[in-house]
């Protein structure tokens, strides 16, 4: 005869369980990877604004579905957020582009926030394009923030 303890099928069942679920919930979760980025700075001295390129050094971002239980989020039916690498507070949030007929995501997430700034994503290709033309058009020219228009290139990976 066969004994079976119960309280060890329990717990190994509800270890199953936890990790279907953490599984599933990092399923469609994405790391992207800063790897150039070049935009415009202005010159305080010549009055100009010069093309630059900005180090990308340790930025990165999580793509993640938005969290279904914020009212605010589902009402506006986002599908993404961005986060910055470095900070857990949702950057950007996004809409997974889908098809007509079938409602089935292409895999295409374009993500609009304030003042002009997108990041597109193609879980497909893994690449990523974010872009902030509003420098340009925002600031004066005499502010001398550095804080030009951008655009940044890199690849994301599964997390």
């Amino acid at each position: 005869m066969i004994r079976v303890d119960r309280g060890h099928i329990s717990t190994k069942c509800l270890a199953v369980l936890v990790l279907v679920l953490c599984k599933s919930a990092f399923a469609d979760s994405f790391v992207c990877v800063a790897e150039h980025a070049n935009g415009f700075v202005y010159d305080q001295e010549t009055e100009t604004w010069e093309v630059s390129s900005f180090s990308v050094e340790n930025r990165s971002y999580l793509v993640s579905p938005t969290d279904e239980n914020n009212v605010f989020i589902k009402a506006l039916k986002y599908d993404y957020e961005i986060q910055d690498g470095s900070s857990p507070k949702s950057i950007i949030h996004c809409k997974a582009v889908k098809e007509i007929d079938t409602n089935q995501e292409t895999g295409l997430i374009l993500c609009r926030g304030s003042l002009g700034e997108s990041f597109n994503f193609d879980k497909g290709s893994g690449r990523y394009v974010r872009s902030q033309p509003s420098g340009y058009v925002t600031k004066k020219a005499s502010s001398g923030t550095g804080d030009g228009p951008y655009m940044e290139i890199g690849n994301c990976s599964p997390k």
